[in-house]
């Protein structure tokens, strides 16, 4: 049996430091519609942990409540954006 080609789905966390920080696996957090000032999302998202890979886009992301999908999907992008240059700092 081989862990290769799995990658774990997880929720956001309180302390993601430590949830993420106890596995090697690649990690997923699972998505929530976005804020529209990403930089809110940044302060309470696990998105910035080493073995974090990316989100997993539920239906909150493609039926946002306010409508409007781009918007949405614009605002997770610039999360992504964010944590990813975060970490490569």
């Amino acid at each position: 049996m081989t862990s290769a080609h799995t990658y774990l789905k997880m929720p956001s966390c309180e302390d993601p430091r430590a949830v993420f920080g106890a596995t090697t696996l690649p990690c997923l957090v699972l998505g929530r519609v976005p804020n529209p000032d990403p930089a809110k999302d940044l302060e309470s998202s696990a998105l910035t942990q080493p073995v974090v890979r990316g989100l997993v886009v539920v239906r909150a992301l493609l039926y946002p409540p306010h409508g409007d999908v781009r918007a949405a999907v614009d605002a997770a992008a610039k999360v992504l954006w964010a944590a990813h240059t975060e970490a490569a700092v």
